[in-house]
């Protein structure tokens, strides 16, 4: 069963760097990223932005081909999770959801050493509409190392479950 792993969290969660790690470890067809898309709009308010940016990012979604794809991208929760979930479902793919958190004073830290400014994502998770897909990992509490392994064994065992599924349905 092709399968997509949806990275999200706020700007300096550890995304990309997560990401990165992932794909050393899993084989990754394909990767669609947010930063790709989101520059493809420049000159547009935010507001503006990203509705086509979260478009763009779905369209590319559908096309890919690989059996493990990874999307990175950062709404955690809300219309956009809840739309690439859907549009998995209906490709016969299966979704899981990594959702990167931490709290506003890490975030901030972390964006003045990348960015130099703490202009940070506003972020809401709603965990009653977190099903069993989702992995939540508090980035600012767990060192990346530390997250990479609560992650890989998450993964591995989703992966598992999924090919164990497979292969009892093609019995």
């Amino acid at each position: 069963m092709r399968t997509l792993i949806y990275i999200s969290g706020p700007s300096c969660s550890g995304k990309t760097t997560l990401l990165n790690r992932i794909k050393d470890q899993f084989p990754i067809d394909e990767v669609v990223t947010g930063d790709e898309h989101w520059i493809n709009f420049p000159g547009l308010s935010f507001v503006e932005r990203v509705p086509l940016v979260n478009t763009s990012i779905l369209d590319a979604v559908k096309g890919t081909k690989g059996s493990l794809v990874a999307c990175e991208w950062v709404p955690i929760d809300g219309s956009f999770p809840c739309s690439i979930r859907f549009l998995c479902r209906n490709a016969g793919m299966s979704f899981l959801q990594i959702a990167l958190i931490a709290s506003t004073s890490v975030l901030q830290s972390r964006k003045m050493a990348r960015d130099g400014d703490i202009d940070t994502d506003e972020f809401h998770l709603c965990s009653s509409s977190m099903g069993d897909y989702c992995l939540v990992v508090d980035t600012g509490v767990n060192d990346v190392n530390t997250v990479f392994l609560m992650v890989k064994q998450w993964l591995s065992g989703k992966l598992l479950q999924q090919n164990s599924n497979q292969a009892i349905e093609a019995d």
